[in-house]
């Protein structure tokens, strides 16, 4: 009598799961090589061996390097997009910068758990995306290297954003594409610069984080409401 037992296939649903978890540890490995030691170490090889994995499983999700920041950036503007339509549909004043501004906050200030006892805090939920990882890669998109550089990230800023720019769109129909564009563009970039000036004493003034960062859409709200009034 035979003792050996046949083991049971995965089924298909722990194989699609166990895919996730390969694609989403690439791309976090990827994000982390980026903001710890720049593009130049991003490269595919360090990206595998940061992910446990070989180059050839690499390339059963991306065919590049470029392809994963892509794929990353294209998720966060689906995520933004999302947040829009659901604050924009029970929002107070439903002004599109009074959206913006609290659409935006979440990934300043992303949600965390209580500080445990090693001092570190987690994401209450992971998947939200943090400023600090993604506007790095969108200011190298804006501001190209030689293309033969691998600081030159080789994808399509408009495609990747579009999620965002057609959220505003629909939420605000006196929008064009272009100034759903440049308001998503500055509304990004005010936000970051309130973060970085944070930590600069001469620039903070002693505000606090927050208080920069309302600061900053207070600033971009005046500007719409003079456009209203001319």
């Amino acid at each position: 009598m035979s003792t050996s037992a046949t083991i049971p296939e995965p089924s298909a649903s722990r194989r699609e799961q166990k895919k996730a978890e390969t694609k989403q540890n690439l791309i976090d490995s990827a994000i982390e090589l980026f903001m710890g030691y720049g593009p130049e170490a991003a490269t595919v090889h360090a990206i595998t061996k940061r992910a446990g994995v070989s180059t050839r499983t690499f390339h059963n999700y991306f065919e590049r390097r470029d392809d994963v920041f892509a794929h990353y950036l294209h998720e966060v503007f689906e995520h933004f997009a999302h947040r829009v339509r659901a604050i924009a549909a029970v929002h107070p004043t439903g002004r599109i910068v009074d959206i913006m501004r609290d659409a935006m906050w979440i990934y300043c200030f992303p949600p965390h758990d209580e500080q445990v006892d090693s001092g570190a805090t987690e994401l209450v939920d992971p998947t939200t995306p943090d400023i600090r990882k993604f506007k790095p890669l969108l200011v190298m998109l804006e501001n190209p290297q030689d293309k033969g550089s691998a600081e030159h990230l080789d994808v399509d800023l408009p495609t990747l954003t579009a999620p965002g720019t057609k959220a505003l769109c629909d939420v605000d129909p006196d929008l064009s594409p272009f100034k759903a564009f440049l308001l998503l563009d500055v509304s990004f970039s005010i936000a970051m610069r309130a973060m970085e000036a944070a930590v600069d004493e001469n620039l903070s003034g002693g505000l606090s984080p927050q208080e920069l960062y309302n600061q900053a859409f207070d600033m971009l709200a005046r500007v719409d409401r003079t456009e209203d009034e001319e």
